[in-house]
């Protein structure tokens, strides 16, 4: 069987693949799930600062990036989807790959910020608590 008949026969019916006719991005944002940060909505856009890549045909797709956010991932503290958009300038550990994990404060600018705290980051008072 070629691929076009593989393609015709068997998958026909999957979306923004190699074998649909359909291959223009549908600019609606939908969840991805990462193994190594928190999850995010992301636009299935071609460029751009949102766009993530080609939405599955599995995924539940969404107009807006709000709606996307309100119906999966208002849970996650400090993310773009949480009404909790303060930095909590508190500290904590960042396990890097190519350095050693280091304390770091959950602020906007200054020599020890380094980003937002996941929901899941154990949170200190201080950078002594933190070591």
């Amino acid at each position: 069987e070629s691929f076009g008949e593989c393609c015709s026969n068997h998958l026909w019916w999957v979306k923004n693949s190699r074998c649909s006719s359909e291959t223009e991005h549908t600019l609606k944002w939908y969840v991805v799930y990462h193994t190594n940060k928190d999850p995010e909505c992301v636009q299935d856009c071609g460029t751009g600062p949102d766009c993530y890549s080609w939405a599955e045909y599995h995924e539940d797709l969404y107009e807006s990036f709000g709606e996307c956010c309100s119906n999966h991932l208002w849970w996650v503290k400090n993310s773009r989807c949480s009404s909790e958009t303060e930095h909590t300038l508190k500290w904590y550990v960042v396990y890097h790959t190519n350095k050693d994990p280091e304390c770091v404060q959950d602020c906007g600018t200054g020599p020890d910020c380094y980003s937002w705290a996941e929901y899941h980051e154990d949170l200190y008072e201080s950078f002594g608590e933190c070591c």
